[in-house]
């Protein structure tokens, strides 16, 4: 059984419930049901908790604003699906890019973002399903979206940062690595 919380957040009933394939097949069809074409399943018990773990699934293309973390690191293990983790210096210019895949075989499956680095991960297949484990508890203050990136009303700059993201997407991908500036 989830809890609903909103369109794109569920959480688990139960604080032992293993996770499986079939809650990933409920992530996506929400997912494709809701506005930002995005959902996750929290497992810890409440926004409150210090340690947040979640499967997080993504449509192509969707936009994560650049941003960063002010209370905790943050790891990303990639299950299904392929695209880049972004770094950026604090003036905007890209500062490392690192090619995401959950085929080993392909590239790397999980990363670790260190506190207070600005990062944006970008989707290069049609979903890309994740687990994010970060600290709580839960304050939106505690994400801090520099002053250079675009907003997600501004279509525009939008656009152009994921025309620029997919760019290096390709370039880490044919490299099967990671791209340092």
């Amino acid at each position: 059984m989830l809890i609903k919380e909103n369109s794109e957040v569920y959480y688990t009933a139960n604080k032992m419930k293993p996770v499986g394939r079939s809650d990933f097949e409920f992530l996506k069809a929400e997912a494709l049901k809701n506005s930002r074409s995005r959902c996750r399943l929290c497992t810890h018990a409440s926004p409150a908790s210090t340690l947040h773990e979640m499967f997080i699934l993504h449509t192509k293309d969707n936009y994560v604003p650049p941003h960063s973390h002010l209370n905790s690191d943050e790891s990303v293990f990639v299950c299904e699906g392929e695209g880049a983790m972004i770094y950026f210096d604090a003036d905007g210019a890209m500062s490392n890019t690192i090619y995401l895949s959950a085929d080993t075989n392909k590239g790397f499956n999980y990363i670790r973002t260190p506190v207070g680095q600005i990062h944006s991960l970008y989707i290069h297949s049609s979903t890309l399903l994740f687990k994010e484990t970060i600290g709580g508890p839960f304050n939106s203050a505690n994400s801090v979206l520099p002053k250079w990136a675009p907003k997600e009303d501004d279509l525009k700059g939008v656009d152009t940062f994921m025309q620029n993201s997919e760019k290096l997407y390709l370039a880490v991908r044919e490299k099967n690595n990671v791209i340092k500036f």
